[in-house]
């Protein structure tokens, strides 16, 4: 058996069939997410503070940046979120895969290559385009908690500004 015929067999099998239904009608919007989370973070006001403007008018700048800061982490904690439960669904189903076709296609697969070796890269071939679907959602998982971080550390500088402009002020 080749590896043409092991797709089409695949094809029809109701097992398989249902499944890639499922995957196929969750929209994957990483693109989306990354241009969204990209955009995001390119635009976060605290990029622009500066000392002169934090001393002439620091509370509403303070504030501002702090509701800033925390309404881009919050999205991208939703982006993440979203993505999340896409990669969920998707490696639970390359994990049933990765066993089922093998066990499945026991024989044919046997057939077309030797080794344990073989037939598992055979079966990665086959699930190429959902490990491709998989790689680009831990990728906005990745982008989305790397910017969240630049948030925690952001609200942490702004404590800290917050603390020496306090303490200036009791100085004078």
């Amino acid at each position: 058996m080749s590896m043409k015929s092991i797709k089409l067999a695949l094809r029809e099998d109701k097992v398989y069939v249902q499944k890639m239904k499922r995957i196929s009608r969750m929209p994957v919007n990483d693109e989306a997410w990354l241009a969204e989370l990209e955009s995001l973070h390119a635009r976060r006001d605290i990029r622009a503070l500066n000392s002169t403007a934090l001393l002439q008018s620091s509370q509403k700048i303070a504030i501002d940046n702090n509701i800033d800061n925390q309404m881009v982490r919050s999205r991208c904690v939703e982006i993440k979120i979203k993505a999340l439960k896409q990669l969920l669904v998707f490696k639970n189903t390359m994990d049933f895969f990765r066993k089922y076709i093998p066990a499945k296609f026991a024989a044919s697969l046997k057939a077309m290559s030797g080794t344990v070796t073989e037939r598992k890269a055979t079966v990665d071939y086959i699930l190429n385009n959902l490990d491709d679907l998989i790689e680009r959602l831990e990728h906005v998982v990745h982008i989305a908690d790397v910017i969240i971080e630049d948030c925690d550390q952001a609200g942490f500088t702004m404590k800290r500004i917050g603390d020496m402009l306090e303490q200036r002020s009791r100085e004078k």
